[in-house]
């Protein structure tokens, strides 16, 4: 089970906390409460691909800022100070969330390495458990395939 408040820092550095549940299938559009697409990185501030990532994910976030479609960062940081000091550099993007390590969520979607990409269809079901990542053209193939998203 997800720790019962979790805090949700926009790019903006607003920290805003929620109340989360234990994320599954059937509950996880519930938590998000976005009714459109998102896309989910799986990420921490000391994994170098996921760094790596982050210029092209910026870039693909520009491309749909007019989309109906939400970026999602979960970090998996032990350290949650560093988590928070670099999503207040402003280098991030998209709404962020910090999980911390061997949550119940990554358990849940059998996440075990990162970088991650799950993208979600506007009800919360699973279009891809392993999304391509930002930096391969299939990602904005597959986002600009959507239905509804412009």
């Amino acid at each position: 089970m997800l720790n019962p408040v979790a805090n949700v820092i926009f790019a903006t550095g607003l920290i805003f906390n929620i109340m989360a549940k234990a994320v599954n299938d059937a509950n996880f559009a519930e938590v998000l409460n976005s009714e459109i697409p998102v896309v989910v990185d799986f990420w921490a501030t000391w994994c170098a691909p996921c760094r790596r990532e982050m210029p092209y994910l910026k870039a693909l976030e520009e491309k749909f800022k007019d989309a109906q479609i939400v970026f999602l960062g979960l970090s998996t940081d032990s350290d949650k100070t560093k988590w928070e000091a670099m999503v207040k550099t402003g280098e991030l993007t998209g709404v962020q969330l910090y999980l911390g390590p061997q949550s119940a969520f990554q358990k849940a979607y059998q996440i075990d390495g990162i970088p991650r990409f799950i993208l979600l269809d506007k009800e919360g079901k699973i279009i891809d458990n392993n999304m391509s990542r930002p930096s391969q053209d299939a990602t904005a193939a597959a986002l600009e395939a959507l239905d509804g998203i412009r």
